[in-house]
C-alpha cells in the first residue's frame, strides 16, 4: 500500500508505504496531474520498499519534470536500491539526505 500526500509547499509529495506494480501508476498519476511541472520533490523517508516498476515510475516522473527528480531522505532500504542501481549519484534522480526536512512541510 502507498499513501501520497501533498506537502505544504506545493512542490513536494510525501510518500509512505511501498512502491510496486500494484500502485506505481497511482504515484505517476499524482505526480503528472500537478499543474506546475517545474520542480517536484518526493519525500521518501517512509517508503520501505521499491521494486523495478517503482524505479521505472520514478524515471518516468523525472522525465516529465525535465529530466531531474529530487528524492528527499529515502529510507535506508530504498537508498540501497538506488545505490545498487547507480541512481543515488547521477541524474535523473537527485537524492537529498536532509534529516531536517519536515515531511509535513517539505
Amino acid at each position: 500500500m502507498l499513501t501520497v500526500d501533498e506537502g505544504e509547499d506545493g512542490k513536494t509529495l510525501v510518500l509512505q508505504g511501498e512502491i510496486d506494480m500494484s500502485n506505481v501508476e497511482d504515484l505517476v498519476d499524482a505526480a503528472l496531474s500537478r499543474p506546475d511541472r517545474e520542480r517536484l520533490r518526493l519525500h521518501m523517508e517512509r517508503v520501505t520498499f521499491i521494486d523495478s516498476t517503482g524505479i521505472r515510475g520514478l524515471l518516468r516522473i523525472a522525465e516529465a519534470y525535465g529530466g531531474e527528480l529530487e528524492v528527499v531522505a529515502p529510507h535506508p532500504t530504498v537508498r540501497k536500491v538506488f545505490r545498487v542501481l547507480g541512481l543515488d549519484s547521477t541524474p535523473p534522480l537527485r537524492v537529498v539526505e536532509d534529516p531536517d526536512v519536515d515531511a509535513r512541510s517539505s
